[in-house]
C-alpha cells in the first residue's frame, strides 16, 4: 500500500513538470500564409442572457473577417432575451414549424436567431447545427467576447484538411478591464486575480502540453471550432453536465487511428467573465466537477480499457483522476496520519514536502506567465501578487471542491447553478435542469 501510495505521490510531481517543460518547448502549430477564407457559423446559445447580448452583438460584428455567420439560440429564456435580440436586430420570422422560430436580421446580412423551448446548451447546438450555411462551426458562450482576428487565426488552422477541431485560449474579462477592475472591492479585485492567473496555468501550461501530446479532453465551451460534418458524424452534441468535455472525448475517440488531429491555438483570444464572489465561484467549480465526473463514467468503458493505447485516456484516468483525487486527499491523509503517527521524522519529511510544493507552484505560475507572453497576453505583469494567494489559498479551495462536487454530483447529477454576472453584463442566477 505504502508503494503504492509513494507512485501516487511521485506522479503529482512528474505530470505537472512533464508540462511545465513541454509548454516551455513551444508550441509545434504554425500559422499558415492561405488564400482560403473557410465559412464560420457562430452558434451563441441562450439562457436568460438579456443584458449580454448588446454586447455579444457588437463584439460579433467587429470581427475582422468576411465569411461568417452569427446564429443566436434563445433557448426558452424567461426573461426578454429574444425581444432585447428583436430590439437590437430587427428580426423577421422566416421559418417557423414544432415549436421553432427563425428570424433573420433586417439590418445585419449575417446574423440570424433560433426560438426554442429550453433543452440546454448541448442540444440548442444541435439545433443550431440544422440551420447553419458554414462548413466551420464556432460555439460561444453569450458572454464571451472573440478577438477581432480570431476567425483569421482559426482559417489558418482549418486550412489543413486534418485539423477537425479547435479551442483557443480564454481570459478573464473583468481583468482586461483596468478601469472596471479598479473599482472593484480588494476580496473581488483578489478573486478575479487569482482565477486570471489559475486561467493561464490551465490554457498556456496544461492544455498546450496536453494538446501537443494529442490529449487535449476539453475545447472550453466558451470558445470552441469544429468541422460541421465531424459534428455530424460523432451525433452531434450530447444533453450533459458538460457537453464541452463530452464533445472533445467523442471526437478524440472518433479519430483514434488517423490522422486528423485537435488543436489548441493560444493565439486565437476570448474573453469571458469570472464569478465575482466566493459563492459564485464554488457554484461554478461545482459544476465543472460535475460534468467531469459525468464524462469520466459516461466514457468510463472506453476510457480505462485504453489508458495505456491512447494518451487521451492515459492523461484522463492516470493523471486527471487517479492523480487528481488522491492529489485532493493528500493533505487530509498527511493530517490524520500525523494525529496518529506524532514524530520528528514525519513532522519534516511533510514541511519538506510542502516547503518544495510551494516553490514549484512559483515556479508553474511563471512558466505560464513566460508562455502567455508569447501571444496576446492582455494583462501581463498585473496579477504576480495573485500567484502567492493560489498557492496559499486557492488550491485548498480546489481541493474541496473536488470532493464536495463528487458528492453532489453522486446525490443530484443534473441540477447546476447559471453564474451571477458581474455589472458588466448583468447580476442574474437561475437553477437550470440540464
Amino acid at each position: 500500500m505504502m508503494i503504492v501510495i509513494e507512485i501516487l505521490l511521485l506522479l503529482t510531481t512528474i505530470f505537472p513538470l512533464f508540462h511545465m517543460i513541454d509548454a516551455l518547448l513551444g508550441n509545434k502549430t504554425k500559422q499558415i500564409n492561405t488564400n482560403k477564407h473557410l465559412g464560420f457559423s457562430i452558434l451563441i446559445p441562450c439562457f436568460n442572457e438579456s443584458v449580454c447580448v448588446k454586447k455579444s452583438v457588437d463584439s460579433l460584428l467587429n470581427i475582422d473577417y468576411k465569411n461568417y455567420e452569427v446564429i443566436y439560440i434563445n433557448d426558452g429564456s424567461v426573461d426578454d432575451t429574444l425581444a432585447k435580440l428583436k430590439s437590437i436586430l430587427d428580426l423577421k420570422l422566416i421559418k417557423e414549424g414544432f415549436g421553432v422560430q427563425y428570424y433573420k436580421s433586417n439590418i445585419y446580412e449575417n446574423v440570424f436567431c433560433i426560438n426554442k423551448p429550453n433543452t440546454g446548451k448541448g442540444l440548442s447546438l444541435n439545433i443550431g447545427l440544422k440551420y447553419c450555411k458554414k462548413d466551420i462551426i464556432v460555439t460561444l458562450d453569450a458572454d464571451s467576447m472573440l478577438n477581432p482576428d480570431c476567425l483569421k487565426i482559426m482559417n489558418s488552422a482549418f486550412s489543413e484538411a486534418d485539423v477537425v477541431a479547435a479551442g483557443g485560449a480564454v481570459h478573464i474579462m473583468q481583468a482586461k478591464k483596468s478601469d472596471y477592475f479598479k473599482k472593484l472591492n480588494p476580496l473581488k479585485r483578489l478573486l478575479v486575480g487569482i482565477q486570471a492567473v489559475d486561467y493561464l496555468k490551465g490554457f498556456f501550461i496544461y492544455k498546450l502540453s496536453l494538446s501537443k501530446q494529442k490529449a487535449l479532453a476539453i475545447i472550453s465551451g466558451a470558445f470552441g471550432v469544429f468541422r460541421k460534418d465531424i459534428l455530424l458524424e460523432v451525433g452531434g452534441f450530447r444533453k450533459s453536465l458538460g457537453e464541452d468535455i463530452d464533445i472533445t472525448i467523442k471526437i478524440q475517440k472518433h479519430i483514434i487511428g488517423t490522422d486528423k488531429k485537435i488543436l489548441f491555438l493560444p493565439q486565437a483570444g476570448c474573453y469571458t467573465e469570472c464569478p465575482e464572489s466566493i459563492n459564485d465561484l464554488f457554484k461554478q467549480r461545482v459544476r465543472w466537477q460535475k460534468g467531469f465526473l459525468d464524462c469520466v463514467i459516461y466514457y468510463a468503458k472506453f476510457l480505462f480499457n485504453t489508458y495505456f493505447k491512447n494518451t487521451l485516456s492515459f492523461y484522463l484516468v492516470i493523471e486527471a483522476f487517479l492523480v487528481g483525487y488522491f492529489s485532493c486527499l493528500l493533505p487530509m491523509l498527511s493530517l490524520v496520519y500525523l494525529c496518529f503517527n506524532y514524530s520528528i521524522s514525519i513532522i519534516t519529511i511533510i514541511g519538506i514536502y510542502s516547503i518544495i510544493s510551494v516553490i514549484f507552484n512559483i515556479f508553474y505560475s511563471l512558466i505560464a506567465y513566460i508562455t502567455a507572453s508569447r501571444s496576446k497576453f492582455p494583462y501581463k505583469n498585473k496579477f504576480i501578487f495573485a500567484i502567492l494567494l493560489d498557492i496559499f489559498v486557492f488550491r485548498f479551495f480546489l481541493l474541496f471542491v473536488y470532493l464536495y462536487g463528487t458528492i453532489a454530483y453522486l446525490i443530484n447529477k443534473t441540477e447546476w447553478h447559471k453564474a451571477n454576472r458581474s455589472i458588466l453584463l448583468a447580476k442574474k442566477e437561475e437553477k437550470y435542469e440540464r
